[in-house]
This record gives structure tokens, sequence and C-alpha cells, in this order.
């Protein structure tokens, strides 16, 4: 195993980094969140390391190799994939205090999740933490990992509040970002209104959406997977921000992805699509309204960097509920 990313290298555990072992494990937040990986002694460290090594080259895991500084070849922590009893995979990973809070933790595991998931025939991988390790968390998120619970259960053996995600590898084939036809923005709308019979605001969003469409108001953007629309995004020109334009700034709203498509990472991918699109037609600034309340969605979107508070307004839906916005924006 050896995967290089910018500053790191992943690779196999020697006996000789027993020192290096021992020393990351005694930060305090190890002690705090995982007690069960300090290693009191270098002779622990070195027991430790001889089991792990013997794990190499089989798929049984726990699967664990060393994070390693290119520049000065500090051993600096560890990446790991561990069985769970239902027969998933979950990410583990720890970097040592002293090197914390420079992204090293979110640029091993990036790096790592793919060539586990390859290596060990993986569709999906869990992420755990407790709930009160907000850097865990962060990591988790920033690497694609989609909120799947959280609330009291079981951890290491104890009621604790945890945190739960999975990541999920996305086809390489069969799935499109596309800005789409005419043909495909009204079939996506057709669908809509089916599966939201009783709801007439959604006739009346599909007029609008068109109409902008036609008339270049709006730029659509689909999701594609074997011919089917599965995910959607809008970006709306020359937006009216609480009563005030701003140059080079777009609007971007109406993410939707199909109930059965959600968490597994399409709609990240047409997200990255819209932002470089818009990107390259000269947009300088991209902003997202969110209800106040909508706290998960004001997590995601600050997760994607729209971190800067813009404005706050009202809108009102076709049938005339007024809701209360908060605007966030971020440059591209």
């Amino acid at each position: 195993m050896r995967i290089e990313t910018e500053r790191l290298v992943i690779t196999e555990f020697t006996p000789d980094m027993a020192q290096a072992v021992h020393e990351n494990s005694l930060d305090e937040d190890n002690r705090r969140f995982v007690p069960d990986e300090v290693f009191e002694t270098v002779e622990e460290a070195a027991e430790t390391i001889a089991f792990l090594m013997s794990r190499y080259g089989g798929k049984e895991g726990p699967l664990v190799y060393p994070v390693v500084m290119k520049a000065g070849g500090e051993n600096i922590g560890y990446v790991q994939m561990a069985p769970l009893e239902d027969g998933t995979w979950e990410i583990g990973y720890h970097i040592a205090k002293k090197y914390t809070g420079r992204g090293c933790a979110t640029e091993a595991v990036k790096a790592f999740l793919p060539v586990m998931a390859k290596e060990l025939d993986l569709r999906e991988i869990q992420g755990v933490c407790l709930s009160e390790n907000a850097a865990s968390k962060h990591v988790l998120l920033k690497c694609g990992f989609r909120p799947v619970f959280e609330g009291a259960g079981d951890y290491q053996g104890e009621k604790r509040e945890v945190f739960r995600s999975v990541w999920k590898t996305l086809p390489a084939e069969g799935y499109v970002c596309t800005v789409p036809s005419l043909e495909e923005v009204n079939r996506k709308w057709d669908y809509e209104i089916a599966i939201h019979p009783d709801d007439r605001n959604w006739s009346i969003w599909k007029k609008g959406a068109v109409e902008g469409y036609l008339e270049g108001r709006s730029l659509l953007y689909y999701g594609i997977l074997d011919g089917n629309i599965i995910c959607e995004a809008t970006a709306i020109r020359d937006p009216d921000f609480c009563g005030k334009k701003a140059e080079g700034t777009i609007e971007l709203c109406a993410f939707r992805t199909n109930k059965e498509y959600r968490g597994m990472g399409y709609f990240s991918k047409l997200k990255d699509f819209m932002l470089q699109d818009l990107k390259q037609r000269g947009y300088t600034r991209a902003v997202v309204g969110v209800e106040p309340e909508e706290e998960g969605n004001k997590a995601i979107y600050h997760h994607w960097g729209f971190t800067e508070p813009f404005c706050t307004g009202s809108e009102s839906y076709p049938d005339g509920t007024v809701i209360q916005v908060e605007f966030y924006s971020k440059l591209l």
C-alpha cells in the first residue's frame, strides 16, 4: 500500500514506527474519544504494530495504515478500515494533536476512501463518531459522508450520543451532469407534478421554470443516470436579493434529488459541475437561501463553502405562503 497526496504518504507499518505510534496516541482527544487506541508504552505500540502488519495482504481487517508527511517524513497518524458485525466496513482516522488544524485528516481520508472501496469491493463505507467530536464530524462531511443518524446509541459498549454517516461510491458509467434540453425540462417537471398530485404549486412552478429557461433568466442543471433524471439544480440570473442587485452574482436554488438516489454522491457531483460551469460563464459569486429553522440544510450549505452571510429577506409560494430566508454566499 502506498498512496501519495500533495503533502502526505499513506503506507504500511514497520516495526521502527513504535515510538511515533506511542507518542501520537497520547494526546487528550485520543484519550477522550478512542481510549482503546492509547498506547501507554512503546512496547504496547510495538505489539499492536506487529498485529496490524499481520493483517496486510488479507481482507479480514482491521486494515490500518500510517500517515506520513512527505516533507520531513514524520509519522503523524493513521487511517484504517475496520469490519463491522453486519458485514459493512467503517473508516477510522487519527492525526496527532500537533498536526491537527491543517486539513491532514481530510486529505488522507479523501485519498484513502476510493482506494479501499476498490480493494474491498465496497459500494458504501460507514463513518461513526461521538456527536461531541466536532472535528471528526467535520472531516466526515468534508469527505462526502452523508448523515444517516444522530442520537443515543452504542459506542464502544457504552450508551453515548453518536453521529453515524455513510459514504457511497459513484458509478463511473451511466451518470452525466448536463444543461438540459427543453424536452428534458418538461419531462422532469411532469414527473414532479405526478408525484405531488395534491399540490398545485408544482404546476405553477413548472410554468415559471419553463418560461425562465426559454427566456434565459435561469440556467438549469440535471444529473442523468442511465437516461433517468435523478437530480437537479437551478441558477437564477440577475437575481434581486432582498431588494438589491449584485454584479457577477447568481442565485442557486431548487436543489432536488429523487429519494432513492439521495446520499449517494450524485448531487454533489452535479453541484461541482454547476459551479464550474458558472465560473466559466463569468460569475464570481454564488448565493443560496435557506429558511432559518432548516439547520440541516444550513449545515450542508456551510460545508459546501456558503458561509458568508449575504442578506435576509422573504419569499412567497404560489399559494401565498410567505417564508423567511437567510442568504449565504461563496466566491467562485
